[in-house]
């Protein structure tokens, strides 16, 4: 429920809310397209700045799935990230309370859009910051310690 809703304070772990994030990113009459970017710090000092050209989530009757295309990175370091997130796109958001396409999954994982059950070396957007082993947040299998979201239509 705290998924669907939104929890946290602002300025520290927050999350928005799904039906909030499906209302953000769904496409109008005046814009067709949402850019999703994410700025990871990861726990080794690098930052990733991943951008997706198209970004939605669906209506809570589909359970929430994940739409993106269009992905380009900007990383400090060499050699570039994967698109970890794009694994997971057409799946259902998942936590052990709704279900969805990794329901079973979400109690070993955390929550999340799960693809096949095996977030790592995936992304695992929703993790415990500063975690360790298969709840942590992560991206490519690489730990982060903080997350920026941006929307843009």
């Amino acid at each position: 429920e705290d998924y669907v809703t939104g929890f946290g304070e602002m300025g520290d772990e927050f999350f928005i809310g799904l039906n909030n994030l499906r209302n953000l990113s769904h496409p109008t009459a005046s814009f067709s397209a949402f850019t999703l970017r994410l700025d990871l710090h990861m726990q080794d000092g690098t930052w990733y700045l991943l951008q997706w050209s198209s970004f939605t989530i669906g209506d809570s009757s589909e359970g929430y799935p994940l739409s993106l295309s269009g992905f380009t990175a900007t990383v400090d370091s060499t050699p570039p990230t994967p698109d970890s997130l794009g694994f997971h796109n057409g799946h259902t958001f998942s936590t052990e309370d709704l279900g969805g396409d990794a329901g079973t999954c979400a109690s070993n994982w955390g929550p999340g859009w799960v693809g096949g059950c095996a977030p790592a070396p995936h992304a695992n957007l929703f993790g415990e910051y500063h975690g360790v082993g298969p709840k942590a947040a992560a991206w490519d299998g690489r730990p982060y310690s903080e997350m920026r979201l941006l929307l843009k239509a």
